[in-house]
């Protein structure tokens, strides 16, 4: 069975909606955090598009997060959940 991990850099860090197998410390590479996306998605309005984090191609950089570990038999429910939840 195929063995599935979430890289969290965001608000997935303190708010999962799920209950992983386990978790460790992660990092990838050749990206940065940024705070930049406007988005009304998630928060702010349309006239006041609130700020929201973000990966950038970046190769000299690498971002600390945290991989969740999936239980197989969940992975479906965590992702539906999640590509609504991060739109």
């Amino acid at each position: 069975m195929t063995t599935y991990y979430l890289f969290g850099y965001g608000s997935i860090l303190w708010r999962q909606d799920f209950v992983p197998i386990r978790t460790m410390v992660g990092t990838l590479r050749g990206y940065s955090r940024v705070i930049n996306q406007a988005s009304t998605d998630h928060r702010g309005t349309v006239h006041r598009p609130g700020a929201v984090a973000s990966l950038r191609s970046s190769p000299q950089s690498l971002v600390v997060g945290k991989l969740f570990e999936i239980d197989p038999s969940d992975n479906d429910q965590v992702f539906e959940r999640l590509d609504l939840r991060e739109q």
